[in-house]
């Protein structure tokens, strides 16, 4: 090589070198400034504060025979990893309330558009799950429903069992997996809650209301179970869970069949639901996982990045080994600002409100940073669909509430024989209080129609009135959470 070129080129890499050792200082530096200054104002970025209380085995849903294999481990003889104690029980419990039909799956949630829930469609559907019993010849749909998810009825006998004897519940997570954490409960219990859910909806439809009713009380159980989990997947899970539970809680006021008892009932469990905590919840392990990776990353672990991003290659490999620590730093400091600044003020679990504004101003500032350079790597990679997730925890909780004055509703007609001219003429016989509007902070509106129905709207995600008219997607097939009001619409007789 010419003397000239080997000079450039040891120019060059010397360049690059200071480049590298100054990246990584100050990447250092600024993460370490950061983390002074918040630990100094009293934040912590500690995930185990997050972490849900332990439970006595003995009255720990999670522990019941049918769901402890799920994650029950042990460690593995001359390894540092962990195997399954009981890998045929753990099969048994993911095979568990399965429907494995071929046909298309119905919708069970269509109270949102005032729809009841199609026993001819689920017939159907069932029909295709050659591991259900069906009847010899179609009959009443709800019927025929009920003979199909009778090859369930021991399995859910037990989990009822179990939910009754154990009200407690705290599943064996390894949470310190951060990201790549094991939860495979999630989709045991949703399909759990999916049974029982429309069980409840084909025993309204057969006049089983006793039946029905001890069904969506377990349904909503189960949602609870996962309450204390600090992940956004556990979270979407309970909200769906509680969306199909909805559906027969307004399928049975709709025919105004539930008791007095049931309602009451009802309204105990509605209202220890709290979606705006969970959300907070879920938001800040979120951050402080974010943390705990990074730390592992930047400790030594270059292998993790790769894995979490899906890029298998040698190349991605090596070239994020090589990176320095301080751009590492850079990115962990540049989410947890975003988090802090952007996400957490979403929601205000003590004022129990929702502030849609602030979750534009995330997406606004997603938008003009365009996620691009070095140090917005973590952004891409880790922050979820935040505005999505924020507008469905609204309308859930939201619609939750609206439930719980429903049942209310209900409980002044069947005594008085008719609804009640306002919402605060409910309290504190029928409620103690009414749940106030997520958004606009004000009380919900409340509009009696003849034949004793009526229309409860709170303010959309839009964040404005738009006179009780739920918003619907271009298509006009689903609900668009960004426009329109939150809906809770009763028929009359």
């Amino acid at each position: 090589m010419h003397p000239f070129a080997k000079s450039a080129l040891s120019g060059l890499m010397g360049t690059a070198l200071a480049v590298w050792v100054f990246e990584d200082w100050r990447g250092r530096h600024e993460w370490a400034q950061f983390l002074k200054a918040q630990t100094a104002r009293g934040e912590s970025f500690d995930y185990t504060r997050l972490l849900p209380p332990p439970v006595p085995s003995e009255r720990n849903f999670a522990h019941c025979p049918q769901l402890r294999p799920l994650l029950d481990y042990k460690l593995a003889e001359g390894a540092s990893g962990r195997v399954l104690r009981d890998p045929e029980g753990h099969k048994r419990a993911l095979a568990l309330f399965q429907f494995r039909s071929t046909n298309e799956m119905p919708a069970l949630h269509g109270w949102k558009r005032g729809e009841r829930a199609s026993m001819a469609q689920w017939r159907d559907y069932l029909a295709g799950d050659k591991h259900l019993p069906r009847p010899a010849k179609a009959g009443d749909p709800a019927a025929d429903v009920l003979i199909a998810l009778g090859g369930m009825q021991a399995e859910l006998a037990a989990l009822a069992k179990a939910a009754q004897e154990r009200p407690q519940s705290r599943f064996d997570v390894d949470y310190k997996a951060h990201f790549q954490v094991l939860l495979p409960h999630l989709a045991v219990l949703r399909t759990a809650a999916q049974a029982l859910s429309l069980r409840a909806l084909a025993r309204l439809n057969a006049g089983d209301i006793p039946g029905a009713g001890a069904d969506v009380e377990l349904a909503l159980f189960l949602a609870e179970a996962i309450a204390t989990e600090p992940t956004l997947i556990s979270h979407l899970v309970r909200i769906a869970i509680i969306n199909n539970a909805l559906q027969c809680v307004w399928e049975g006021l709709s025919r105004h069949q539930w008791t007095s008892p049931q309602l009451r009932a009802m309204q105990e469990r509605l209202a220890g639901v709290d979606l705006l905590a969970h959300y907070q919840l879920a938001m800040l392990a979120e951050r402080d996982f974010a943390n705990l990776m990074m730390d592992e990353v930047a400790a030594g672990n270059r292998k993790l990045l790769p894995a979490l991003m899906d890029q298998s290659g040698a190349g991605a490999t090596v070239a994020l080994r090589v990176v320095p620590e301080g751009w590492l730093r850079q990115n962990q400091a540049r989410y947890t600002r975003v988090h802090m600044d952007y996400v957490s003020p979403i929601v205000d679990v003590n004022q129990r409100r929702m502030h849609p504004d602030m979750a534009r101003r995330f997406d606004t500032e997603i938008a003009n940073s365009g996620l691009r350079g070095p140090y917005n790597l973590m952004m891409r990679l880790l922050m979820p669909a935040l505005g999505a997730v924020s507008k469905r925890c609204n309308a859930t909780q939201g619609a939750v509430d609206q439930a719980l004055i429903a049942c209310a509703l209900e409980r002044h007609a069947q005594e008085h024989a008719r609804l009640p001219e306002t919402l605060e003429a409910l309290v504190p016989r029928w409620l103690p209080k009414v749940p106030q509007d997520l958004v606009a902070g004000k009380p919900m509106k409340f509009e009696p129609q003849p034949g004793g129905g009526y229309r409860l709207y709170a303010v959309g995600w839009n964040q404005k009135d738009d006179g009780g008219q739920p918003g619907v997607s271009k298509a006009g097939k689903g609900e668009d959470l960004s426009q329109g009001d939150l809906v809770w619409l009763m028929p009359g007789r």
